[in-house]
């Protein structure tokens, strides 16, 4: 049992004023949703010159190792397509996850913040759009 159930159990057991052996069912249940990393290897995060940060292996809820690359384009008549440049690939980092039990985790390097993209949302940049409101 991780620390956050057994911070769960103890929160039962003064609510109810009771030791059962169902409270540690329930506080399993209870933290397996919402204190689990919703990162998962393979997943990528983004920074604002779309830099990215590729997760490699989740060591705990508030760690993970992962590498930087840069991004490469391919331009279109309607806009740009990026995604990451393995070519450009750095050595591994040990990172400490920002907000971890959020829909939005981060990481922090340097200066640089680093957000969740989802895997679904396509990698486009969209010129017409951006010159339009410039």
């Amino acid at each position: 049992m991780d620390r956050y159930s057994r911070s769960v159990v103890v929160q039962i057991n003064k609510l109810f004023g009771s030791k059962s052996s169902v409270h540690k069912d329930i506080a399993k249940l209870i933290t397996q949703f919402s204190h689990s990393a919703l990162l998962e290897p393979g997943d990528y995060l983004e920074d604002y010159n779309h830099n990215f940060f590729i997760v490699e292996n989740i060591l705990s809820p508030h760690t993970l190792l992962g590498f930087f690359c840069k991004a490469r384009y391919f331009y279109l008549p309607d806009g740009v397509l990026y995604y990451p440049d393995m070519m450009t690939k750095s050595k591994t980092f040990k990172k400490r996850i920002m907000k971890p039990f959020s829909y939005a985790p981060r990481i922090h390097h340097f200066t640089r913040i680093f957000r969740r993209k989802d895997k679904d949302e396509p990698l486009q940049f969209d010129i017409q759009a951006y010159f339009r409101y410039t």
